[in-house]
């Protein structure tokens, strides 16, 4: 449920605890200042806040001086059951060439691809979940034999371990964003969904020193 649904739950009166995982959702400045003030009211009568990171909750504070409700910082985490279950051979073992793994991409803006692109060029391979912009934009590209797609996982595949178990075959994911688009302020409350399940891989992370 997002803020905006929160206003109709309002008009009940009902005690209301709301966990954050991403905010500002705003791309740029601007929009960060709108949507900043639009939702003053319903954050500050909010009965809790849970954030997921100690950088949230300051930011919070400072731009919209909570003094009603309780609040907390609790990063999300997944139990052990959503760890790998064995390690796989490396990709990079049978061919002797670096494989990344990219499991997060954007399906209206393909953010990414120019950082993608750069990687193909130094003829390493990237491993993208599908995504039919990302497809159609990287197949194309002029180190296409570097690029690969895999089938999106089921919900059952990241609870069960699975898909931690896929991802130990590369030698390292790659958690990335367009610096450009997203706010600093955006990235550095926030604790990404492309680091959160990287994490059960138990493997390299690669980040762009900025994120």
């Amino acid at each position: 449920m997002g803020l905006p649904e929160l206003r109709f739950i309002r008009k009940f009166n009902i005690p209301t605890i709301y966990e954050f995982l991403t905010y500002p959702v705003g791309f740029t400045k601007l929009v960060e200042k709108v949507e900043n003030l639009f939702n003053r009211s319903i954050i500050n009568s909010l009965a809790g806040r849970v954030f997921p990171s100690s950088r949230m909750l300051n930011y919070m504070e400072r731009t919209f001086d909570l003094r009603q409700g309780k609040n907390t910082v609790f990063t999300e985490s997944y139990s052990k059951r959503c760890f790998c279950k064995k390690r796989l051979q490396r990709l990079s073992v049978d061919d002797g060439e670096p494989h990344l793994v990219f499991i997060g991409a954007d399906e209206k803006y393909c953010d990414i691809v120019p950082q993608i692109e750069k990687i193909l060029e130094k003829k390493i391979h990237v491993h993208v979940c599908e995504t039919t912009g990302i497809q159609n934009r990287l197949r194309t590209s002029k180190f296409g034999e570097y690029f690969h797609i895999f089938e999106k996982a089921s919900s059952l595949m990241l609870f069960d371990g699975s898909f931690a178990t896929f991802m130990t075959q590369f030698d390292a994911c790659l958690v990335t964003y367009d610096l450009r688009r997203a706010t600093s302020t955006r990235l550095q409350n926030s604790v990404p969904n492309r680091f959160s399940f990287a994490l059960p891989l138990g493997s390299r992370l690669l980040c762009r020193k900025a994120t």
